[in-house]
């Protein structure tokens, strides 16, 4: 009898599905991880981030994540990195209070 291929289960928030569909991002622990759509391939990508969401292309990931606090106060950046993780950086100010990245839809497609 072939053995089955273990799957990934646990907790996680924010999820966003690829455009492709094929793959999830969501945040777990205070980290970004994907998985693939049968539940296989769990991946941390990014640490210190929530409230992901992929590009249109699925070229690109978006999120929120907290700067150095001070005096109880954390703004938050929203990042872009590319969909396997890597270049991380931020876009745009810093905020006070805790933020959501959406993308918008293209006006000229």
């Amino acid at each position: 009898m072939p053995l089955a291929k273990k799957r990934w289960t646990s907790s996680g928030d924010s999820p966003d599905w690829s455009p492709d569909a094929k793959q999830l991002v969501y945040v777990h622990k205070g980290s970004i991880w994907t998985v693939n759509a049968d539940g296989t391939g769990a991946r941390r990508l990014i640490s210190n981030g929530h409230s992901p969401a992929w590009s249109r292309d699925g070229q690109m990931i978006a999120f929120m994540r907290a700067e150095k606090c001070s005096r109880n106060l954390c703004p938050e950046r929203a990042y872009l990195a590319f969909a396997n993780g890597t270049d991380p950086h931020p876009v745009g100010p810093a905020y006070l209070g805790e933020r959501q990245v959406v993308w918008l839809p293209d006006p000229f497609e």
